[in-house]
């Protein structure tokens, strides 16, 4: 391009996620992870009931909520992943297959939008 055209906005949205740090990725999903982390444990009752003593018994609540994130965690993803529990691969690999024939509909439908938007249909 030459020094008077400026670059579309497609061009610049383009070289800024191609060329975007790595870095900023994965702490975002590291900060979403945390959020979720700390409304799982602040929605728990099993968390609120041992917060009521928490000064005599800190380890009661700490416990309470390692088990709260790590269980809603764990079944996030064997629901939508891999279940380990299950025998055979292909038993094991069928949530993240259910997971892709769920998320295909919405994936083109949201692509649909997204092009109608792009050329103009839509202001």
């Amino acid at each position: 391009m030459s020094e008077t055209e400026q670059p579309s906005k497609a061009h610049v949205v383009l070289r800024q996620i191609f060329t975007g740090s790595a870095i900023i990725s994965v702490l975002a999903v590291l900060l979403a992870l945390i959020v979720g982390a700390v409304l799982i444990a602040a929605t728990n009752s099993g968390v609120q009931e041992s917060a009521g003593y928490f000064f005599s018994r800190p380890s009661d609540m700490l416990t309470a909520i390692w088990d709260s994130v790590s269980g809603a965690y764990s079944s996030l993803f064997q629901g939508s992943v891999y279940n380990f529990r299950r025998p055979g691969f292909e038993n094991g690999i069928r949530p993240l297959t259910e997971t892709l024939t769920f998320a295909t509909p919405l994936i083109v439908a949201g692509l649909g939008v997204a092009l109608a938007f792009r050329v103009g249909m839509f202001n």
